[in-house]
Protein backbone atom coordinates (compact mmCIF):
# COMPACT_ATOMS: atom_id res chain seq x y z
CA UNK A 1 0.00 0.00 0.00
CA UNK A 2 1.41 3.75 -1.22
CA UNK A 3 1.92 6.53 1.35
CA UNK A 4 -0.81 8.32 -0.02
CA UNK A 5 -3.27 5.37 0.45
CA UNK A 6 -2.13 4.91 4.01
CA UNK A 7 -2.71 8.36 4.67
CA UNK A 8 -5.79 8.86 3.51
CA UNK A 9 -6.83 5.39 5.57
CA UNK A 10 -6.07 7.59 8.15
CA UNK A 11 -7.72 10.55 7.59
CA UNK A 12 -11.28 9.14 6.88
CA UNK A 13 -10.74 6.94 9.97
CA UNK A 14 -10.50 9.93 11.79
CA UNK A 15 -12.98 12.12 10.08
CA UNK A 16 -15.32 9.45 10.39
CA UNK A 17 -15.15 10.21 14.19
CA UNK A 18 -15.88 13.56 13.98
CA UNK A 19 -19.44 13.85 12.92
CA UNK A 20 -19.87 17.49 14.28
CA UNK A 21 -18.48 20.72 11.84
CA UNK A 22 -16.67 22.25 14.94
CA UNK A 23 -14.92 18.92 15.72
CA UNK A 24 -13.07 19.41 11.80
CA UNK A 25 -12.38 22.44 11.80
CA UNK A 26 -11.00 21.89 15.40
CA UNK A 27 -8.77 19.02 14.33
CA UNK A 28 -8.03 21.12 10.92
CA UNK A 29 -6.60 23.92 13.15
CA UNK A 30 -4.63 20.85 15.42
CA UNK A 31 -3.17 19.93 12.70
CA UNK A 32 -1.60 23.44 12.13
CA UNK A 33 -1.03 23.29 15.87
CA UNK A 34 1.21 20.41 15.21
CA UNK A 35 2.94 20.99 12.46
CA UNK A 36 3.79 24.10 14.69
CA UNK A 37 5.35 22.31 17.17
CA UNK A 38 7.39 20.40 15.14
CA UNK A 39 8.41 23.35 13.39
CA UNK A 40 9.35 25.16 16.19
CA UNK A 41 11.72 22.51 18.23
CA UNK A 42 14.19 20.58 16.15
CA UNK A 43 14.23 18.11 18.79
CA UNK A 44 11.09 16.95 18.87
CA UNK A 45 10.89 17.30 15.35
CA UNK A 46 13.85 15.05 14.80
CA UNK A 47 12.47 12.37 18.01
CA UNK A 48 9.02 11.57 15.87
CA UNK A 49 10.94 11.79 12.10
CA UNK A 50 13.84 9.21 12.78
CA UNK A 51 14.51 6.06 14.34
CA UNK A 52 16.42 6.52 17.00
CA UNK A 53 13.47 7.04 19.68
CA UNK A 54 11.81 3.84 20.60
CA UNK A 55 8.10 3.74 19.96
CA UNK A 56 7.32 3.31 23.43
CA UNK A 57 9.12 6.69 24.23
CA UNK A 58 7.53 8.72 20.77
CA UNK A 59 4.34 7.54 21.95
CA UNK A 60 4.91 8.81 25.50
CA UNK A 61 6.29 12.31 23.85
CA UNK A 62 3.38 12.49 22.06
CA UNK A 63 0.66 11.88 24.42
CA UNK A 64 2.56 14.13 26.71
CA UNK A 65 2.62 16.63 24.05
CA UNK A 66 -1.17 16.19 22.85
CA UNK A 67 -2.30 16.74 26.51
CA UNK A 68 -0.36 19.68 27.12
CA UNK A 69 -2.02 21.09 23.69
CA UNK A 70 -5.56 19.88 24.55
CA UNK A 71 -6.12 18.37 21.57
CA UNK A 72 -9.27 16.47 20.49
CA UNK A 73 -9.43 12.65 22.00
CA UNK A 74 -9.81 11.85 18.06
CA UNK A 75 -6.51 13.46 17.13
CA UNK A 76 -4.60 12.43 19.87
CA UNK A 77 -5.30 8.73 19.42
CA UNK A 78 -4.53 9.37 15.28
CA UNK A 79 -0.70 10.82 16.22
CA UNK A 80 -0.83 7.87 19.03
CA UNK A 81 -1.71 5.31 16.33
CA UNK A 82 0.98 7.02 13.95
CA UNK A 83 3.96 6.39 16.36
CA UNK A 84 2.54 3.23 17.54
CA UNK A 85 2.94 1.78 13.52
CA UNK A 86 5.95 3.84 12.77
CA UNK A 87 3.69 6.34 10.42
CA UNK A 88 4.45 9.67 11.72
CA UNK A 89 6.34 10.50 8.83
CA UNK A 90 2.89 10.83 6.94
CA UNK A 91 0.82 12.81 9.23
CA UNK A 92 1.59 15.81 6.70
CA UNK A 93 -0.18 13.34 3.89
CA UNK A 94 -2.89 12.52 6.30
CA UNK A 95 -3.97 16.41 7.07
CA UNK A 96 -3.84 17.14 3.42
CA UNK A 97 -6.40 14.41 2.89
CA UNK A 98 -8.41 15.22 5.89
CA UNK A 99 -8.36 18.69 4.81
CA UNK A 100 -9.82 17.09 1.28
CA UNK A 101 -12.56 15.29 3.64
CA UNK A 102 -13.25 18.17 5.07
CA UNK A 103 -13.73 20.18 2.22
CA UNK A 104 -15.99 17.69 0.14
CA UNK A 105 -17.92 17.47 3.24
CA UNK A 106 -18.30 21.07 3.52
CA UNK A 107 -19.20 20.98 -0.60
CA UNK A 108 -15.90 23.30 -0.89
CA UNK A 109 -13.80 22.60 -4.09
CA UNK A 110 -10.61 24.56 -5.07
CA UNK A 111 -10.53 26.31 -8.27
CA UNK A 112 -6.65 26.99 -9.42
CA UNK A 113 -7.42 30.33 -11.80
CA UNK A 114 -4.58 31.30 -13.71
CA UNK A 115 -4.39 34.62 -15.54
CA UNK A 116 -2.42 36.42 -17.69
CA UNK A 117 -2.67 39.57 -15.41
CA UNK A 118 -3.92 39.93 -12.12
CA UNK A 119 -7.65 40.19 -11.14
CA UNK A 120 -8.62 43.21 -9.43
CA UNK A 121 -11.12 42.21 -6.05
CA UNK A 122 -14.35 42.51 -8.09
CA UNK A 123 -13.44 40.35 -10.65
CA UNK A 124 -12.09 37.68 -8.62
CA UNK A 125 -15.54 37.90 -6.97
CA UNK A 126 -17.45 37.45 -9.92
CA UNK A 127 -15.56 34.58 -11.45
CA UNK A 128 -15.57 32.74 -8.22
CA UNK A 129 -19.27 33.23 -7.77
CA UNK A 130 -19.94 32.10 -11.33
CA UNK A 131 -17.97 28.69 -10.80
CA UNK A 132 -20.34 28.17 -7.71
CA UNK A 133 -23.48 28.63 -9.97
CA UNK A 134 -21.63 26.06 -12.21
CA UNK A 135 -20.07 23.70 -9.52
CA UNK A 136 -23.18 24.13 -7.24
CA UNK A 137 -20.37 24.24 -4.45
CA UNK A 138 -18.42 27.19 -2.39
CA UNK A 139 -15.37 27.53 -4.12
CA UNK A 140 -11.84 28.32 -2.78
CA UNK A 141 -9.99 30.49 -5.47
CA UNK A 142 -6.11 29.92 -5.96
CA UNK A 143 -5.07 32.53 -8.04
CA UNK A 144 -2.07 32.31 -10.26
CA UNK A 145 -0.46 34.99 -12.66
CA UNK A 146 1.12 33.55 -16.24
CA UNK A 147 1.85 35.92 -18.92
CA UNK A 148 2.36 33.35 -21.44
CA UNK A 149 -1.64 32.12 -21.49
CA UNK A 150 -2.09 36.36 -23.21
CA UNK A 151 -5.45 37.06 -21.83
CA UNK A 152 -8.82 35.17 -20.52
CA UNK A 153 -8.58 32.27 -17.90
CA UNK A 154 -7.36 28.75 -17.67
CA UNK A 155 -9.04 27.14 -14.63
CA UNK A 156 -8.71 23.75 -13.34
CA UNK A 157 -11.80 22.35 -10.89
CA UNK A 158 -9.98 18.79 -10.02
CA UNK A 159 -9.13 17.14 -12.93
CA UNK A 160 -11.47 19.28 -15.12
CA UNK A 161 -9.91 22.42 -16.80
CA UNK A 162 -11.47 24.97 -18.53
CA UNK A 163 -9.00 26.85 -21.10
CA UNK A 164 -10.71 30.11 -21.88
CA UNK A 165 -7.06 31.69 -22.73
CA UNK A 166 -6.34 33.84 -26.01
CA UNK A 167 -3.30 31.05 -26.39
CA UNK A 168 -5.84 28.13 -25.93
CA UNK A 169 -7.99 29.60 -28.47
CA UNK A 170 -5.16 30.73 -31.01
CA UNK A 171 -3.45 26.84 -30.44
CA UNK A 172 -7.32 25.04 -31.14
CA UNK A 173 -7.93 27.46 -34.01
CA UNK A 174 -4.47 26.53 -35.74
CA UNK A 175 -5.64 22.71 -34.80
CA UNK A 176 -8.48 23.05 -36.84
CA UNK A 177 -6.52 25.10 -39.68
CA UNK A 178 -4.51 21.78 -39.90
CA UNK A 179 -7.13 19.30 -40.05
CA UNK A 180 -8.99 21.46 -42.89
Amino acid sequence: MGNRTMAHRYARALAEVLPEESDLARVQGEFETFAALLHGDAEIASAFTTHALGRAHKKQLLESLARQAGFHAGFRRLLTLLAERHHLTLWRDVQTSFNDICDERRRIVAAEVTTAVPMVAGQEDKYRKSLERMTGKQVRLQMRVDAAILGGAVTRIGSEVYDGSVRGRLERLQERLKGE
